[in-house]
């Protein structure tokens, strides 16, 4: 199945005007002028010409209809179920029940010489990479005139899928996934693999890994804009006008300023902004900036602030925003610049977070409960901690002096200042 084939059919059920794909094509090609690379389903779909449940439900009929019968590596493609950059994936069922994802470059790039350079680099860089919070990936070739990569099979839905259908992420959570998905791209950023297409569609939030205590395991998908550098050198591997100067890669609304702007020495930096990006996204259920085409909301990535004044409102922590900010700098030079560095920042707050938990307490239903002393915690200092009324009142007794000498004490006193007020009240009228 191929983007035309599904905008053929589109057409044919009414779900679209042949004028309306005419206005898509001139903005396309508008687009390719600038060096922004889409295609016209994306346009239709952003433009909200062609609605997401009915290009799912368009992919369905194509995915039963023309790939039943398609085998990969002895598994049999039942249906399509994602996406990617470079091709559509599908669910694949071998002989012994096993299940993979199939990734497969559509028919109409199996002649586009940047299109195949584009989906090879998208394999090296995916079989170099072994990190359980990336989709693992085991083999790649070609099959009945389609090139593929068989993929591990994430369950789950993806993050963007998740705040459509759920919300915006609590701030505990979104802390997981940022945790999750750095360990991830300080893995690829020191194996030669740069991803440049950090977004919610690119993240799946699968389950729960056995034995770990986690709220979701965080698992990153579709390198198929990846920069990936030769083993061992600096070289990039990817040429033949693939990242040449002037050529946007990326989604528009989480695409750093550099990558807006065509710059060419991408780095580590690109991916923190994706990633500040699609957490901002995370926490408030919109984007950080909108408008009706690409080239207006790459503009504002390029020039516009960044307004972090609603995660206030809805009372993240000061410093969560203030890594937020760090990573969302629209100058390259000065936004935290490696992936080190966010995992400290991370660590940092998460160490912030755990001294501001309550301690755990005596079992309040023991009468004859003694006081504890108060646990140490990080760095020497001690946590407040409730405790009842009799072990309170138990520790001030050890605390307190005792009455009789308290008692005598005060009556000295006293006598002294009663003498001292007699003295001069004697000396006064004595004078006078």
């Amino acid at each position: 199945m191929n983007d035309q084939a599904l905008v053929n059919m589109a057409l044919r059920k009414g779900y679209l005007s042949p004028d309306q794909l005419a206005q898509a094509e001139v903005k396309r090609l508008a687009l390719e002028n600038r060096g922004v690379q889409t295609n016209i389903l994306d346009i239709l779909m952003e433009t909200g010409v062609l609605k997401e449940d009915d290009a799912q439900a368009i992919r369905k009929t194509l995915s039963h209809s023309s790939l039943q019968a398609l085998e990969i590596e002895g598994y049999v493609i039942e249906g399509r179920i994602g996406s990617g950059g470079m091709g559509d994936i599908f669910k694949g069922v071998n002989s012994e029940g096993h299940i993979r994802a199939v990734k497969l470059l559509p028919a109409r790039y199996n002649n586009n010489a940047e299109y195949l350079r584009r989906f090879e680099r998208e394999v090296r860089a995916a079989m170099r990479l072994d990190h359980p919070h990336i989709a693992k990936s085991y083999d790649s070739g070609m099959a009945n005139g389609s090139h593929y990569i068989l993929m591990e099979m994430v369950e789950g839905e993806t993050l963007k899928s998740w705040i459509d259908n759920r919300g915006p992420l609590s701030e505990e959570h979104a802390l997981t996934l940022l945790h999750q998905v750095v360990l991830a791209l300080d893995y690829s950023w020191c194996r030669g693999v740069l991803h440049r297409d950090i977004k919610p569609a690119n993240i799946i939030m699968g389950p729960a890994r056995p034995g770990i205590d986690e709220p979701f395991c965080a698992k990153l998908i579709d390198f198929g804009l990846a920069k990936v550098w030769s083993a061992g050198s600096a070289k990039e591997e990817s040429r033949g006008g693939l990242t040449g100067e002037g050529l946007a890669l990326g989604t528009p609304h989480y695409m750093s300023p550099e990558q807006a702007s065509g710059q060419k020495d991408l780095d580590q930096r690109c991916d923190i902004y994706g990633l500040g990006a699609s957490l901002y996204h995370a926490l408030l259920g919109h984007t950080l900036f909108s408008g009706k085409n690409s080239e207006i909301i790459m503009f504002k990535q390029i020039s516009e602030e960044i307004d972090l004044s609603e995660l206030r409102k809805i009372h993240i922590r000061s410093d969560v925003i203030n890594l937020l900010a760090q990573m969302l700098v629209k100058n390259r030079f000065r936004r935290i610049g490696s992936w080190p560095l966010v995992l400290s920042a991370i660590q940092s707050i998460a160490e912030k977070k755990s001294l501001k938990k309550p301690s755990p307490t005596a079992n309040r239903n023991d009468s004859t409960a003694k006081y504890v002393a108060e646990p140490a915690s990080l760095n020497g200092i001690v946590p407040q901690q409730s405790i009842s009324s009799a072990a309170r009142a138990a520790a001030l007794q050890r605390t307190t002096i005792p009455y009789r000498f308290c008692s005598w004490r005060s009556l000295a006193i006293t006598g002294a200042y009663v003498f001292l007020l007699i003295s001069i009240i004697f000396f006064y009228c004595v004078w006078r």
